[in-house]
């Protein structure tokens, strides 16, 4: 896109598109154009100096950043998820963008999965629901994570799973 991204808002949306190029670029696993999405996206956060909620993008340097874990999950790189995942600081995000923070700790779940280390994930994935349940209750990617960990479960190391598979409504009372 060559137009006027000048402002804010136009390297918001921007950056945001970015963002979603590089997730989907991962889940083609496309490991060089994801990466390109996101480094751009990162030039693009930069003309920000700030996390901001432009036009609802909730976009900005912590926002690659989350999408860059979002972006090594989907690649299935686990290291790099979790390298990832513990270094990102959410606390400069709007305070209004709990599904943002949610966020990390789904993808981090899910390379916990990938992992095979359930107890880790259903801690991290209760994280999650604490901050925004909706993402986790209704996320695909979590319901299939779940599903997952319940068929090789261990009861007395995932004691958090049943409850959390049965509000996400996969399993019933």
């Amino acid at each position: 896109m060559r137009g006027n991204r000048s402002g804010p808002e136009g390297w918001s949306v921007w950056g945001a598109l970015l963002l979603t190029a590089a997730v989907a670029a991962a889940r083609d696993n496309d490991i060089g154009a994801a990466s390109d999405y996101l480094r751009r996206a990162g030039r693009a956060a930069d003309h920000l100096h700030a996390d901001r909620n432009d036009l609802w993008t909730s976009f900005g340097p912590t926002n690659v950043a989350i999408h860059g874990i979002s972006a090594a999950v989907e690649l299935g790189d686990i290291s790099e998820t979790i390298r990832r995942a513990e270094q990102v600081n959410t606390t400069a995000l709007p305070a209004d963008l709990l599904e943002r923070r949610a966020q990390v700790f789904i993808d981090l779940g899910r390379a916990y999965v990938q992992r095979r280390d359930d107890a880790a994930a259903s801690a991290v994935f209760r994280q999650a629901e604490e901050l925004a349940p909706e993402e986790v209750h209704y996320s695909v990617p979590v319901r299939e994570a779940l599903r997952e960990m319940l068929k090789r479960e261990h009861r007395y190391t995932t004691p958090e799973l049943r409850p959390l598979a049965r509000r996400t409504g996969i399993i019933s009372s």
